[in-house]
């Protein structure tokens, strides 16, 4: 009760105080749209957002000029529109260049929400090269820089202990640690490489061991005469709404308080640690006036479940841990050449794509029911055609796609902002059953696209700069069987969210969330999951934080009713005069794992957490960083799990003999 007492004293606080003005962050901005990412529950969407995570973060860090980028630089801001990208150039073009930030409140695609965001992915320098292509760059002018992570469990965990015969189940020990190099030049030039080993992971060399369990690298060129883009090594390539190819950025169902209608076609180079979601080979994209041209080939190799000739799906997860885990690793080679094309008629675009794809083993899902309309495949030939409109006030944009056996997916997309202050999107989506292109990924409910039809309305409302109001519903249907349903199903989901902002240092948010599923024809056989969520964000100055948050979760199905709740507070503290950062949470939990709750937590940089807060207990973490001038940069985060209602965590090699587990993780950063 003490412990409800002091949570809840903390939400009264900031309505006593007056208001005083407070200065965000790239990290503030960055947590706030990512915390929608932290709502997903599976693995595909969780991988997804930690390479988000990783992205925006090195946009914060590798700011671009205003005076100097191009249109291909500005597209890889995720939520910019290419109507507002013209925008900003346009008026660079018409008044010269820019001497603030603030002169972007005077553009009329631009919200204020939009123009915050951008001061963190941009800054205002000279404009001495900026249509100078033949300009010679020398590599001295570029900045190197070497970052290093580390993780680790302190609790022993089984896979550690050796069993009788001597021999320990994880062949490594419970570091995990990652090293990247990268070298920049202006926004021309740039390359890296990435190596990493995951706790309970090998460092040797041996059978599929390579010193560190994962290495990548790339190479990137940009901006020179006809060459937009050109990317040796590994990197990140999306067409369209993603039904061929989708590795960019994502918010999932999250759309409505971002631009959705941002740029469909993305090549990147990749520098993430997850180990699969990315292409191997070589990509470029060439421009001659109205159109773009992009190839790329990829030969790669992925972690599957597989047989001597076949397998049946991707493992994801990333863990070489023990023997068997290790025979997943590059299980199958996946080789891909693609070619894009697309047109500019004035606002109108038309773009077509072609895919050829193979692998050395054959896909084959399984026997089960669900996977009788899921077609074999070894290699073949996808293909699609995409669309978009944009102005001012609309934006319509689409793609349609046939896999190899020509079976059909289509996913259509309309903007309407009347003014700024009012936002809608909708969409449609349809998904024939028989689709199989193992690549795609999009807007779904379900983790593989196909089998799936839907229909989803949002809506952004800001009446006022003291309130603004998000919500969004989703209705869909399966026509074949799903993994937890034996018959066509349909269902539910939607979203609101009230933000008001009763001044410069105190804000209130209000988040109600539900999701309902049919599992079979039954009136009442359907599962349900339910959750509200109070969050009061205080700033007494420009130097602290305090954010409070309690959410209540909610279960039912036919048999089954459970209710769970997590209440936390944050302390944020960021002295402005000095290189120093804090962060800190405590919070009480206790929820039945089917009304689990999920959270985003602050983490050192590079670091992806939004755990499942179940069961009873407690949980804090302190982060803190120091800044050594421009060049260095330390951050560290200790956190730890106790649990009230057992004796000991999770099961298998992962098994621990206590109620608490605690975690380290540390960055640290050079550039020279």
């Amino acid at each position: 009760m003490r412990k409800l007492l002091t949570i809840l004293s903390f939400m009264i606080m900031p309505i006593l105080a007056s208001a005083q003005n407070n200065r965000e962050n790239a990290d503030d901005i960055i947590r706030e749209i990512l915390e929608y990412a932290a709502e997903a529950d599976n693995d595909i969407s969780n991988s997804l957002a930690r390479i988000s995570s990783e992205y925006l973060t090195n946009l914060a860090n590798y700011k671009l000029n205003i005076n100097t980028c191009s249109f291909a630089d500005l597209q890889n801001i995720p939520f910019l529109t290419d109507y507002q990208i013209e925008e900003i150039l346009n008026y660079r073009v018409s008044y010269g260049q820019f001497y603030t930030l603030g002169e972007l409140k005077g553009l009329e695609t631009l919200t204020e929400k939009e123009v915050r965001f951008l001061q963190f992915f941009l800054y205002v320098g000279d404009q001495t090269y900026v249509n100078n292509q033949d300009q010679k760059l020398s590599l001295r002018e570029g900045t190197n820089s070497i970052t290093t992570t580390t993780k680790y469990i302190f609790e022993k965990q089984d896979g550690y202990s050796p069993d009788s015969t001597g021999q320990k189940a994880f062949l490594g020990n419970p570091l995990a640690w990652c090293i990247k190099y990268r070298y920049t030049l202006k926004n021309k030039i740039a390359w890296g490489f990435t190596s990493e080993v995951d706790p309970g992971e090998s460092l040797s060399f041996g059978h599929k061991r390579y010193g560190f369990d994962f290495n990548s690298a790339f190479f990137r060129m940009q901006n020179y005469r006809h060459l937009e883009k050109l990317v040796l090594g590994d990197y990140i390539v999306k067409f369209g709404e993603g039904l061929l190819f989708s590795g960019g950025f994502s918010m999932g169902k999250f759309f409505s308080s971002a631009n959705y209608a941002a740029t469909e076609n993305t090549l990147r180079e990749y520098s993430s640690t997850d180990e699969n979601w990315f292409y191997r080979g070589i990509a470029a994209c060439l421009i001659f006036n109205r159109l773009k041209i992009t190839a790329l080939v990829s030969h790669n190799k992925m972690d599957a479940s597989s047989t001597d000739t076949t397998f049946s799906c991707f493992k994801v997860d990333g863990y070489h841990r023990t023997e068997s885990e290790l025979k997943n690793k590059d299980a199958i080679l996946q080789d891909i050449a693609s070619v894009h094309l697309s047109y500019h008629f004035g606002q109108l675009k038309f773009s077509l794509a072609s895919q050829y794809y193979h692998y050395n083993k054959t896909y084959l899902p399984g026997d089960m029911l669900k996977f009788a309309n899921t077609t074999e495949l070894k290699d073949g030939f996808s293909y699609s055609v995409a669309y978009r409109y944009s102005s001012r006030k609309y934006c319509f944009h689409g793609e349609t796609a046939l896999d190899n056996a020509l079976n059909l997916a289509t996913i259509n997309i309309m903007e309407v902002k009347p003014v700024n202050s009012l936002k809608f999107s909708f969409l449609y989506r349809n998904y024939s059953q028989h689709y199989n292109v193992l690549t795609a990924n999009t807007f779904s409910e379900n983790t593989k696209v196909g089998n799936e039809e839907g229909f989803y309305f949002g809506t952004a409302i800001e009446p006022n700069k003291y309130l603004v109001f998000e919500g969004w519903i989703d209705i869909f249907k399966f026509p074949w069987l799903t993994t937890n349903t034996k018959m066509p199903t349909t269902g539910y989901d939607y979203f609101t969210q009230l933000t008001f902002i009763i001044s410069k240092k105190y804000s209130i948010f209000l988040r109600y969330k539900c999701k309902e599923k049919q599992l079979s024809e039954g009136p009442v056989d359907f599962k349900r999951t339910q959750y509200a969520r109070f969050t009061n964000k205080f700033s007494p100055n420009k130097n602290v934080t305090f954010t409070t948050v309690a959410q209540w979760s909610f279960y039912k199905d036919e048999s089954v009713r459970n209710r769970g709740y997590l209440m936390y507070q944050n302390v944020q503290l960021k002295i402005r005069k000095r290189p120093f950062i804090f962060a800190f949470r405590y919070a009480i939990f206790s929820a039945p794992y089917d009304a689990r709750i999920y959270a985003y937590e602050n983490d050192v940089m590079y670091f992806f957490s939004a755990p499942a807060y179940y069961n009873k207990g407690a949980r804090y973490y302190a982060v803190a960083g120091y800044n050594f001038g421009k060049r260095a940069t330390l951050q560290f985060r200790l956190s730890r799990w106790q649990y009230f209602d057992r004796e000991s965590l999770s099961s298998g090699k992962s098994f621990i003999d206590e109620s608490h587990k605690t975690e380290l993780n540390m960055f640290f950063r050079i550039s020279i």
